[in-house]
C-alpha cells in the first residue's frame, strides 16, 4: 500500500510501524531508525516538445524568466531550485504548486510551464515532454535512501521487501547509466 504524508512526520510514522519503509531524502532521520542509501539523483529540468524556450540553450536568467510548475510535499512555495536561483540573484515564477509527481506530464504536456524533477521521474514521463540539464545552478546531486525500523530486522517479510526494493533500485540505476 502506497499512503501519502507529511515529509514532516514520516519518522515518526516508520518508528511507530505506520509505515513498513520510507523513500526519500531523509537529513535528520529519527535516532531509532535505520537508513539505507539506495542510489544517487539530480535534477532536470522538463518542457513540452517544442517549447519555444528550448530553441537555444538556456542560463539561469533565461531559465528564472520561464512559469514554472513546482512538485512539492511540503505545501510552500519554494525548494531547493529557488535557493540555488537566489545564490545567483534571480527568482523564478512559480504558477502553479502540485503535491503529486505524476501529475505533472499531462501539465506539462499542454502548457508552456516548466518543472524541476528528479531525472528518473523524468525519464518516465513520455515522448511529448523533453528534458534539459540545469548545470547554471550549479545544484549537487543526492542520496536517495529507505528509512526503516531496527524493530523489523529479523522480520523475514520485512527482509524481503527491504531487499526487493533494494533490487529494484540496482536495477533502475543500471537502466540509466
Amino acid at each position: 500500500r502506497l499512503i501519502a504524508y507529511e515529509k514532516a512526520e514520516i519518522g515518526a510514522l516508520v518508528e511507530q510501524a505506520v509505515f513498513d519503509v520510507a523513500i526519500g531524502t531523509f537529513a535528520d532521520p529519527p535516532v531509532r531508525s535505520i537508513v539505507t542509501p539506495l542510489f544517487e539523483e539530480r535534477f532536470v529540468g522538463v518542457a513540452r516538445t517544442g517549447h519555444p524556450a528550448l530553441d537555444k540553450p538556456l542560463d539561469g536568467s533565461g531559465f528564472a524568466e520561464l512559469d514554472h510548475a513546482l512538485f512539492t510535499l511540503s505545501r510552500d512555495s519554494h525548494g531547493v531550485v529557488d535557493a540555488a536561483l537566489l545564490a545567483i540573484g534571480l527568482r523564478r515564477r512559480v504558477r502553479l504548486s502540485v503535491a503529486h509527481l505524476m501529475s505533472l506530464p499531462d501539465i506539462i504536456r499542454s502548457t508552456d510551464l516548466v518543472a524541476c524533477v528528479p531525472s528518473r521521474a523524468a525519464a518516465r514521463f513520455g515522448p511529448d515532454i523533453v528534458t534539459f540539464p540545469l548545470d547554471f545552478l550549479g545544484l549537487t546531486p543526492w542520496t536517495v535512501q529507505m528509512l526503516w525500523s531496527p524493530v523489523s530486522r529479523q522480520d523475514r517479510a520485512h527482509m524481503w521487501l527491504r531487499q526487493a526494493l533494494r533490487q529494484v533500485c540496482q536495477e533502475e540505476r543500471t537502466s540509466f547509466n
